[in-house]
Order: C-alpha cells, then sequence, then structure tokens
C-alpha cells in the first residue's frame, strides 16, 4: 500500500527497532512492502557523456586583472589628481572587489563537456547562454596562450565554427594540458 513505508518508517522510530533513515539507532529491518530500486551505476565508456568541467581556477584573477587595469586606464591621470590619493586608492579597492566578485561568478555558471559527437559550452551571469558545437563543423581549433595566461601556465581554446565568421566560442583560461587534451 502507498503509506506503508512510512508508516513502517514511523512505527521503527518509536519502537527503538532501527530505521533506514537512523542508521546507529538499532537493528534496521525492511517491510516485505517496501521495496527499493536497483542501484545502477552508469559506465562511462558507454554513455559518451564526460561531466560538466569547469575553466581552471585561476581564470577569474586573469580576468579581474584585465578589467582592473581596465578601470584604472579609465580613471587616468586626471582623475587621480582630481580625486587625490585616498580617493584614487578607494575607488581602485571598489573596483577590484566588484570586478573580483563577477569574475568568481562568471567562473562558477561557465562550464563545458562533451556530449556524443558535440560540445556544449554553457555561459552567462545574466543571460544563460548554452552553445552545442558539433564536431564535424569545428573548422579550427586554436590553442593560445598570451601573455597573463603564459606567466600562469594557462592556455586559451579558440574554437572556430565552418560558416562562422570569427571565434565561435573561446574558452579561456584552461590549463595547458587540459586545453591540449580539449583540443585532441
Amino acid at each position: 500500500p502507498p503509506g506503508c513505508a512510512t508508516a513502517w518508517r514511523r512505527w521503527a522510530k518509536t519502537s527503538g527497532r532501527g530505521c533506514d533513515d537512523h542508521p546507529g539507532s538499532g537493528p534496521t529491518r525492511k517491510h516485505p512492502a517496501v521495496r527499493e530500486p536497483p542501484v545502477t551505476t552508469p559506465q562511462p565508456g558507454l554513455t559518451g557523456v564526460e561531466p560538466r568541467r569547469r575553466l581552471h581556477p585561476l581564470s577569474p584573477l586573469l580576468h579581474s586583472a584585465k578589467m582592473l587595469a581596465a578601470i584604472i586606464a579609465v580613471i587616468s591621470i586626471q582623475g587621480a589628481v582630481r580625486l587625490g590619493l585616498l580617493g584614487f586608492l578607494g575607488t581602485v579597492v571598489v573596483g577590484m572587489c566588484l570586478v573580483s566578485a563577477y569574475s568568481v561568478v562568471t567562473w562558477l555558471v561557465t562550464g563545458y563537456h562533451v556530449v556524443g559527437r558535440e560540445l556544449r559550452i554553457y555561459d552567462g551571469v545574466l543571460v544563460r547562454r548554452t552553445r552545442a558545437i558539433p564536431l564535424e563543423r569545428l573548422q579550427a581549433v586554436d590553442v593560445v596562450r598570451p601573455l597573463l595566461a603564459r606567466l600562469t601556465g594557462l592556455a586559451e581554446l579558440r574554437l572556430e565554427v565552418v560558416g562562422g565568421g570569427s571565434t565561435e566560442a573561446p574558452l579561456a583560461c584552461l590549463g595547458v594540458a587540459d586545453a591540449a587534451a580539449l583540443r585532441e
């Protein structure tokens, strides 16, 4: 009956004879009407789906450094003179905190994985976007190492799709080994 399992657990808790929910409370007994679903473990070679992966944990730091340099350039020397030393430092610290928070959130929501014969890329903070790129349509996959990425041992993967005008989906920043493996 539908409520039998719940009644059995309630009786097991009150009688002190144990329960599935509290393993240390005594011997566990199961009601004959309660059937548990069979445990199936996915076999990795058969499904063709690898788990969703994130970019390298240092990628928020690199994105923050780029945006912080842009903030300092926007303030410029004249703005720094008008704000004074404390105002300039305060603006840079507030900007650094905001940029770092945004970069971490972006890193948390960005991911990729291969499903069958396509690469799926998930990104976007305010507007979530999922791109499915068939592996057959990839024209070029380049591993690029800009200066900041090279200094930290990272790489950027640029994917060009047949019929696309520019780089379809740059994945920045991955570990060099991860980028090379994904390229293959």
